[in-house]
């Protein structure tokens, strides 16, 4: 009869040699990992699928971390993505583009598309939003997609300008992670 300690040691030793990250996908079949791929286990921890810049990401590191290194959609190629905790512990993610400067030394942002994902036994539906615009100076609560003062108790991001950069930033407690690799790589036989 095998003792309940050497079933414990079996265990023990299996999950040490498991690596800490999940594996990677193959996407020969996927369309745009946005919507494929970036699902529940992804959102509750994007940490464990690739590397993150954690609660701010200015347009600068967008431009050389995100734009053009994940497989989306065509007319979504150069949009940016963002995995977000709320103040109110909802989950979600988003799609960023900076949109065309109106005028000099302003350059708005714009979320494209953002679902937010509340617990169900609570009996919240996922809440889906497109085109929220936002200048410098200006916050959103994710819960609700709108935009809101960045004083509001339920402000979760502001997007700001500061020292020449635009910056997407978490207001605490919330929290942003922006994946800057692809889920998709190639699997070798």
């Amino acid at each position: 009869m095998i003792s309940r300690a050497l079933i414990a040691l079996v265990f023990v030793i299996s999950l040490a040699v498991l690596p800490a990250r999940a594996n990677y996908f193959d996407c020969s079949v996927v369309y745009d990992e946005f919507d494929q791929l970036m699902l529940a286990n992804f959102l509750m921890d994007p940490e464990r699928y690739v590397t993150n810049i954690n609660d701010s990401i200015s347009r600068q590191q967008y431009l050389e971390y995100q734009q053009n290194n994940f497989q989306l959609r065509s007319e979504r190629k150069n949009s940016g993505i963002a995995v977000f905790r709320t103040n109110q512990n909802t989950t979600g993610k988003f799609l960023y583009a900076w949109a065309p400067s109106i005028r000099e030394r302003l350059i708005p942002l714009e979320i494209t598309e953002s679902i937010s994902f509340g617990r169900v036994r609570d009996g919240y539906a996922p809440v889906r939003a497109t085109s929220i615009y936002l200048t410098p100076g200006f916050a959103v609560d994710l819960d609700s997609a709108q935009v809101v003062e960045t004083e509001e108790k339920s402000a979760d991001l502001i997007y700001e300008y500061e020292n020449e950069q635009y910056i997407i930033r978490a207001i605490p407690p919330a929290e942003l992670f922006f994946p800057i690799e692809s889920m998709c790589h190639q699997i070798t036989e």
